[in-house]
């Protein structure tokens, strides 16, 4: 096994196993109440959110929102992939969404939250009191029992609410409560309707397995409760604005990187506090990282046409190591969703659909497509295209011991034995 791999394996175990420190606050016995636990109901299919809509009812100055923690089937590859039970967030009579559903108001605006916990098991919930964040308050519900928090949304920024139902801490859920969170909107006071950007979560799922190069066993990573090529087309005019909002509830780093345009860094957090950038100290970038638990704001346009994408920088991040179905070829897939569905028909046709995507996409995790339509009648190809020689150079020692390489365009024997800038 290579340094990096047990280096992988290493902190992923840290993060799963390390003791969370946080102020939890057990409900009152008085305030709990039975509730049916989802085991004993039909279990539904969670939603991909694309956090478009607002939760609950804002009237006077007063948000309020009720929230219910239960179990569903999620499909982060499709609807014919693998599905995992998992926990999620849902609004009462509503199907659970991953990410859990939006919280989003002008900043002064108090915020009242009911949480159900419609598990079998105890909840903790964080992001939803007056110090919030992973090390703020936060609260436990026994398996059945519902509480009323609350807090008042002073700063305009990005922010997240997340559950556990494990010992691990919230950055190092692996499994069952991994999809237990959502997002947290404040806009500027006097704010009359969400302002026209797009929030994205940034989630996992993930098995160890000792015997593998990498230390995981089955693992995916989803932007919105989807993973690549299953995320959603983002489509754009040419010379649009678009402002992004980025949330990471892994326990990993993620440099997120903007094909064919420089986007423009208007604020970070990391759920308990957030800078919004003034605009003198607003940076321009093609890369920006995403800590764990963190969150950040962008905003770019798209000056030409075309396909375009914006994912991890990681490697390991976009390739098909984190697809479920990976090696369906070798019946590691038809295994995992035999015990995790336990449905033979839907068994067969994952197989079917995990080999057609392998066959499409070597790329799976965190990437978003997007589609940048021109304005007006796109100018014709010219008659004869040119050609463009793009060479290969290396040069010894640049790292270390071993070589750098770069690419260089050029048509002549000269270019090629040019040092490397």
């Amino acid at each position: 096994m290579s340094p990096r791999s047990r280096s992988t394996r290493s902190l992923i175990t840290a993060i799963i196993l390390s003791a969370a420190c946080r102020s939890v606050v057990d409900e009152p016995a008085a305030g709990s109440r039975s509730g049916t636990s989802a085991g004993a109901q039909a279990v539904p299919r969670i939603a991909a959110n694309d956090n478009r809509r607002p939760a609950g009812w804002l009237q006077d100055g007063v948000l309020t929102v009720r929230l219910v923690a239960r179990e569903g089937m999620w499909y982060p590859e499709g609807p014919e992939g693998v599905g995992l039970l998992v926990a999620a967030f849902a609004e009462p009579g509503m199907q659970p969404e991953n990410p859990g559903p939006l919280i989003r108001v002008p900043a002064g605006t108090e915020v009242r939250v009911t949480v159900r916990n419609a598990l079998a098991k105890p909840l903790t919930v964080l992001g939803l009191g007056e110090q919030r964040g992973l090390a703020g308050d936060s609260i436990r519900l026994a398996s059945g029992a519902e509480r009323a928090v609350k807090f008042v949304a002073t700063t305009p920024g990005t922010w997240y609410y997340a559950g556990s139902t494990t010992r691990a801490p919230v950055l190092g859920r692996s499994s069952e409560d991994s999809q237990l969170q959502g997002a947290i909107v404040v806009d500027p006071p006097g704010t009359i309707s969400p302002l026209p950007d797009r929030v994205f979560v940034v989630s996992w799922w993930f098995t160890l397995d000792s015997t593998s190069a990498s230390g995981l066993g089955r693992a995916t990573l989803a932007i919105n409760g989807r993973s690549w090529p299953y995320t959603e087309r983002i489509d754009a005019l040419q010379g649009d604005s678009l402002r992004w909002r980025w949330i990471n509830l892994t326990g990993l780093l993620h440099p997120m990187h903007l094909h064919g345009f420089y986007f423009r860094v208007d604020g970070k957090g990391d759920g308990a506090g957030y800078i919004g950038y003034a605009p003198g100290e607003r940076r321009r970038a093609v890369t920006e990282v995403l800590p764990p638990g963190g969150t950040m704001a962008l905003a770019w346009s798209p000056d030409r046409p075309g396909n375009w994408i914006f994912h991890c920088h990681f490697v390991g991040h976009i390739s098909h190591l984190v697809r479920l179905g990976s090696d369906t070829a070798e019946g590691a897939a038809p295994r995992l969703a035999a015990s995790i569905i336990g449905d033979a028909d839907h068994v067969a046709r994952h197989t079917r659909h995990a080999a057609s995507a392998a066959t499409m996409h070597e790329m799976a995790g965190l990437v978003l497509g997007i589609r940048v339509a021109p304005i007006g009648r796109p100018p014709a190809p010219p008659a004869h295209p040119g050609c463009i020689r793009r060479l290969v150079r290396s040069k010894l020692h640049v790292y270390g011991e071993k070589p750098g390489y770069a690419y260089a365009l050029g048509g002549t024997p000269a270019t090629w034995s040019r040092p490397i800038p």
